[in-house]
């Protein structure tokens, strides 16, 4: 493939329009007075800037579009004829003249017969450049002969110097400015740009390239520089985008072939939301790509096999911690020597973009009063990154606010010693796995996993958000039914969205009711089976290689398969509370003021109730609208009545032993 640089509109090339323009003009003059005007000097003086700006090597705007569109002669002078009658008053006058008819004042195929000697009928055929590609567009409310021709407007504005792409397609391709992506690119980055050049420039065709991974910035990073080093424009657009009616698709394709004609360009198709189930739009996508001849760049996290052309793939990968690392350093400048060890601290738990690093830095700066302030700076720093992976995760999962402590955490001693061993392995992943040398060269199975069982209500999202809070991370809850698709392959894309947003925000994965999906695993007796265990060990593998903390709770350990519970770091056990735990759980569920009991008899006998710290919550606050709605503060009468309606939602018998002297 020839990479010409596109061509921008110059002085130069209006001033070769006009003149060129002014010898139609000359010709429908002379056909006025009645001259003889030789057929061989039609375009004589066109002829002659041609060859004094060939010396230049330069080739005018006009004549870059007539070579690209392969115009003939006769169809270079009836576009000229055209683009005079929209630029020179005078054309309407002449024509109206040379036509006999005040009211047909336009080009038309008879006026082109009239003073073009060397007229051919092919101009009339659909397949002729002119019409083909729509250059001239003719009416169909008349006569063929007498149809007005009319120059497309996009045409006529890219030689007057206005490259905005035709209005059809500015609703679905959107231009990418050049200074977009203007900073330096990673090494292995630029190493997938080099290869791609080096591709495209022993090419015929126009090549198709697929860049796989999961930041789209990056990959339009690399697309970017691509376009810049080749002098190209870029162009976005998603395969979201692409109509599924087999006529406007063929439009569509017409009109990006001649845009790319009129401006060499590389068009970026982005495929990251293309679902498999969705067969018309998989059947829009490669038709597009069957009838497009034009370079492409496809993004999608995964190689798909769309075409019958060949596509070339190459998997563009997060950035290196050590390259992170660079680009904070680039971009705090004289601050990142005194926020060296936070910065050690952002690679290892946030995995982002250096347009993600950028946005992150400016944010932090903006929002410190003190930039002296070492703390409140590297506290801003840390929100900022948490900050740019919410927005995709909280359309994938449900963000839960960690507003528990230790304090209400009511556990033996060593399940809270699990929780804080995992607090650990957390915050000092970069001094083991990097600076010790313990993650070795391969950073897979390095992520943490955790099991949590117990009944409902023994704390166990509780720690998982005494967690978060200690770590200063988001924690999210994933209902794995919503996750589990019924078609085949959507489950995997479901969770890898899910893990590759995580990723970038290094927040905990809270898996509810985990005994659902990992439970022991039956005999495989139909396909249905097979595809189930599949997305078993799918799930198992993302969650051994997750760079985070992920968490799966069950109430029932014993239901889990054995072989899975092998494979995870911690099981932390949250037994029933017993009553002495219960009474504690009491004593922090009530805010400060609210109740009217005898503090020191009354909560040994709530402490009797045999519920769980779920249960005793939502008992507390069943009372506390009661007692509300009352006026009054919350007495035992109120616990009371709460504790019957809490059990029959539990389905359980309240005893008379557990509350005989509530009341």
């Amino acid at each position: 493939m020839t990479l010409t640089p596109s061509h921008q509109v110059s002085q130069q090339d209006l001033i070769y329009l006009l003149n060129a323009i002014d010898k139609i003009r000359q010709r429908l003059q002379s056909c006025i007075d009645g001259k003889e005007y030789p057929q061989d000097s039609q375009l004589e003086l066109i002829e002659e800037l041609s060859a004094t700006i060939a010396e230049q090597e330069y080739l005018p705007a006009f004549e870059v579009l007539c070579k690209s569109f392969n115009l003939s002669k006769l169809e270079r002078q009836l576009l000229l004829l055209c683009i005079g009658w929209e630029l020179d008053s005078h054309f309407n006058k002449l024509i109206a003249q040379i036509q006999n008819n005040s009211q047909i004042h336009y080009p038309t195929f008879n006026l082109a017969l009239t003073i073009f000697s060397d007229f051919s009928f092919e101009l009339f055929h659909y397949q002729s450049p002119l019409r083909n590609w729509e250059l001239i567009s003719i009416s169909d409310k008349t006569a063929l002969i007498n149809s007005p021709l009319r120059v497309n407007r996009r045409l006529l504005y890219h030689l007057l110097g206005d490259n905005k792409i035709d209005r059809e397609l500015q609703s679905r391709i959107k231009p990418i400015p050049a200074d977009t992506y203007s900073k330096d690119l990673s090494s292995t980055h630029s190493q997938i740009v080099k290869q791609i050049l080096q591709q495209w420039q022993t090419t015929v065709k126009n090549p198709f390239i697929q860049l796989c991974g999961t930041q789209v910035s990056c990959k339009l990073h690399i697309a970017a520089r691509v376009s810049k080093e080749i002098g190209w424009a870029l162009y976005y657009t998603s395969a979201m985008f692409l109509p599924t009616k087999v006529t406007d698709l063929d439009r569509l394709i017409l009109l990006w072939k001649r845009e790319h004609r009129l401006v060499p360009s590389i068009l970026f198709l982005d495929c990251e939301n293309l679902n498999d189930t969705d067969a018309s739009r998989q059947t829009a996508l490669n038709f597009f790509l069957d009838n497009i001849n034009a370079p492409i760049i496809i993004s999608s996290p995964e190689p798909l096999q769309l075409s019958r052309r060949s596509i070339t793939t190459w998997e563009v990968k997060p950035l290196t911690n050590q390259e992170q690392r660079s680009i904070w350093f680039e971009n705090l400048g004289d601050y990142s020597s005194q926020l060296e060890s936070q910065i050690d601290l952002l690679v290892t738990n946030f995995q982002l973009t250096p347009e993600a690093i950028a946005n992150a830095t400016h944010t932090a700066l903006s929002q410190t009063s003190a930039l002296n302030d070492e703390k409140e700076l590297k506290a801003a720093l840390w929100n900022s990154c948490r900050a740019q992976a919410r927005p995709s995760l909280d359309n994938l999962a449900t963000r839960i606010e960690a507003k528990a402590t230790w304090d209400d955490l009511i556990l033996p001693e060593q399940p809270k010693l699990i929780l804080k061993e995992m607090i650990a392995h957390l915050s000092q992943r970069s001094v083991v796995y990097e600076k010790w040398g313990f993650g070795g060269k391969n950073n897979r199975g390095l992520g943490t996993c955790a099991l949590f069982a117990g009944v409902p209500g023994t704390g166990k999202t509780m720690a998982a958000e005494v967690i978060a809070r200690e770590l200063n991370l988001d924690v999210y809850k994933i209902d794995l039914s919503a996750t589990v698709s019924k078609y085949i392959g959507e489950t995997e894309k479901n969770l890898a969205k899910l893990f590759d947003a995580a990723e970038v925000g290094g927040v905990i994965l809270l898996f509810d009711e985990g005994d659902a999906l990992f439970g022991k695993r039956s005999e495989v007796k139909d396909s249905k089976d097979r595809y189930a265990n599949m997305e078993v060990s799918y799930l198992l593998q993302r969650l051994e290689d997750y760079n985070g903390l992920s968490i799966i709770t069950t109430n029932i350990k014993d239901a889990l398969d054995t072989a899975f519970l092998r494979r995870l770091r911690f099981v932390v056990e949250f037994p029933f509370p017993n009553e002495e735990e219960r009474i504690k759980i009491w004593q922090r569920v009530f805010p400060h003021g609210v109740l009217d009991i005898d503090e020191s008899r009354d909560f040994e006998k709530l402490g009797r109730l045999n519920v769980a710290g779920g249960n005793i919550k939502s008992i507390a606050l069943r009372a506390a609208f009661r007692a509300a709605q009352e006026g009054k503060k919350i007495q035992m009468i109120h616990l009371l009545e709460a504790t019957q309606s809490e059990y029959i939602k539990l389905e359980r018998t309240l005893t008379p032993n557990e509350t005989y002297d509530w009341v």
